[in-house]
């Protein structure tokens, strides 16, 4: 058989084994998918974090950075394959609490961006109160152990 014929078999033998699917992730093998996710999320804020900030526009960069940042790791938590039962129960109780979590801190990072791009001193300590204020990553952290995502919570 040629080789682009065996190619195209394999992949046609390859492509009916994913449709059928597979047995679904344990909880310990989706906690480690999360925590791979995590850790990656974290080197890439840190990543952010070390880019220079010295001006407005600068620092405003970094907090869309963020907000990007923090978008992908809801996305590709979302995309991972759930354990089944209580487990899978409990990862998607999970990325549910982390996007509502994302959601919530969104516009708090908007009207800090907003508030630098304006060079608007006061509004700037506002909103950085409003962040500081910003409480519940308890819930979300909790269901993280509890999956055993030790990366993923806080």
């Amino acid at each position: 058989m040629p080789v682009t014929r065996t190619a195209a078999a394999l992949l046609a033998v390859l492509a009916g084994a994913t449709a059928c699917g597979g047995a679904p992730p344990t909880r310990e093998e989706y906690a480690a998918q999360a925590d791979r996710v995590c850790r990656e999320a974290e080197q890439a804020l840190e990543r952010i974090e070390d880019r220079p900030a010295d001006t407005p526009q600068a620092r405003g960069e970094l907090i869309a950075a963020t907000q990007r940042s923090l978008r992908q790791v809801v996305e590709r938590l979302n995309e991972l394959e759930r354990p089944e039962g209580e487990a899978g129960r409990l990862a998607q109780a999970y990325v549910a609490q982390l996007e509502r979590r994302a959601e919530e801190v969104t516009p708090l990072l908007d009207r800090l961006r907003t508030a630098l791009a304006d060079d608007d001193v006061e509004a700037i300590r506002r909103a950085a109160r409003a962040l500081e204020a910003f409480e519940g990553a308890e819930r979300t952290d909790e269901l993280a152990r509890r999956l055993g995502a030790r990366a993923c919570a806080g």
